[in-house]
């Protein structure tokens, strides 16, 4: 806990501070105990041990025994996390104010010593003269600690003597939020809403909160009153943007991310969610300037040159598309959605060895994917390795059953195999899905007119 605000208090400790920094090297200077506890907080307050050091040795010289000032060391101690220093001087003390106590709690803490740091808070929390503050103290360095719960229990004291203190009720919010309790926290920003509707922070909050929980419509009542209160607030309409991206309103999402990118424009990943936009808009010229645009700014962003090759396989680019697809391998050789793509490259440029090879890789790595084992299959049966494309179908079948064409594929590969049960029964699935089928498959085997008339009869 500090003994001033120096947001505020600064003003009326400037003469002290310009008194004391001019004073250096004189011999004859002088500041008492107080003054050198304003210099050494003011020192900390800026991050700047080596100078509150420097400012309690003054002290320490003119004021040797003084208790207060070795409570200072204490302080000092803390900030340089030199916990065991700092609890060895506080128990020495015979001060017990406090300030003293919340230092004690805290060097225990940080020494692993919780239980007894809880002992020492439930005390502090006796001092309700204190007021709100204390509570807040004490919520946010458990917080800090990620001692979520501890600092909940703090905090709901702290709302039961002060129902309307928006400091506490933050706090709040983020222990609920940090225990993963989203309905608790939102019932506190709901109330710190009832308490100031045009706080556009708070419906920041509450929009993540629903975002988070992918209620999309919700998350966007909530940034778009954040944005109204405060048309400057970015981050609101980053995640407006998001919201509208999920819920797949792609131009409403352009238009936000637009406005977060104007004034943000060196954020990479972001130009890559705007250039998914046109890309899923099907304006694949577009998106692929703007996720070449997020490589540029951040070239270990893989998805940007995953875009990148997308793109380019819409724009019916597959050499170029290998060129970014392969960047985005030397950033992530395990991703089997980026060797899927150099697969889809190779098969467009009629390379079927790499483009199998690429395939195997996928179904190594994600055995699950049914519709590359089709892909895989697809290749064999076009280079008339029935066999091995009935392997592949079939596992393909099995994983994703309902994929475009699969039964007649498989009618097809076990007519040549000679086996017309199993080409009977895959006939007869894919009839059952287009009447398209057994055209397809006489177009393809004309001879098989007479063995399919049959089957129609039996």
């Amino acid at each position: 806990m500090s003994k001033m605000d120096f947001d505020d208090s600064f003003d009326d400790y400037k003469a002290l501070i310009n008194r004391y920094e001019r004073s250096e090297g004189q011999t004859d200077r002088y500041f008492d105990v107080e003054e050198i506890e304003v210099l050494v907080d003011y020192y900390l307050r800026l991050g700047d041990t080596s100078k509150s050091v420097e400012a309690l040795k003054v002290g320490l010289k003119m004021h040797p025994t003084n208790n207060v000032l070795q409570l200072q060391k204490a302080k000092i101690f803390l900030a340089k996390r030199q916990f065991a220093k700092a609890l060895k001087i506080i128990e020495e003390s015979y001060i017990l104010d406090v300030d003293t106590l919340f230092m004690k709690g805290e060097a225990l803490l940080n020494l692993g010593r919780t239980r007894e740091a809880l002992v020492v808070f439930e005390d502090l929390a006796q001092h309700i003269d204190e007021g709100a503050e204390l509570f807040v103290d004490i919520a946010s360095l458990l917080n800090s600690l990620q001692h979520y719960k501890a600092a909940s229990h703090f905090l709901k004291k702290g709302v039961e003597l002060y129902p309307d203190n928006s400091d506490l009720l933050r706090e709040l919010a983020f222990a609920y939020e940090q225990q993963d309790l989203p309905w608790q926290a939102l019932n506190i920003y709901n109330h710190l809403l009832d308490l100031n509707p045009y706080d556009a922070t708070v419906w920041f909050y509450v929009g993540l909160i629903y975002f988070n929980e992918e209620n999309y419509n919700k998350a966007l009542e909530a940034f778009d009153f954040a944005v109204t209160i405060n048309d400057a607030d970015y981050l609101s309409w980053l995640q407006k943007a998001h919201c509208h991206f999920y819920n797949n309103e792609y131009n409403e999402a352009k238009r936000a991310y637009r406005i977060y990118l104007d004034n943000n424009p060196l954020d990479g990943k972001v130009w890559s969610f705007y250039a998914e936009c046109f890309e899923s808009t099907d304006d694949s010229e577009t998106a692929l300037s703007y996720f070449l645009k997020s490589s540029e700014l951040d070239s270990s962003y893989v998805d940007a040159w995953i875009g990148a090759g997308v793109c380019s396989l819409n724009l019916q680019q597959p050499a170029q598309a290998l060129i970014y697809l392969n960047k985005a391998l030397k950033l992530n050789s395990d991703s089997a959605e980026i060797w899927t793509y150099i697969g889809d490259s190779y098969r467009d440029m009629d390379d079927y060895d790499k483009a199998l090879s690429a395939y195997l890789v996928v179904i190594k790595i994600d055995p699950q994917d049914g519709e590359v084992w089709k892909e895989i299959g697809d290749i064999y049966l076009q280079t008339f390795l029935f066999e091995e494309a009935v392997y592949y179908y079939e596992e393909a079948f099995r994983l994703e059953p309902l994929q475009e064409n699969l039964p007649l594929f498989l009618a097809m590969c076990y007519y040549k195999l000679g086996n017309i049960n199993s080409m009977a029964h895959y006939m007869a699935l894919a009839e059952q899905r287009t009447d398209m089928a057994r055209q397809v498959f006489l177009d393809v085997f004309p001879e098989a007119a007479s063995v399919l008339k049959q089957l129609s009869n039996n």
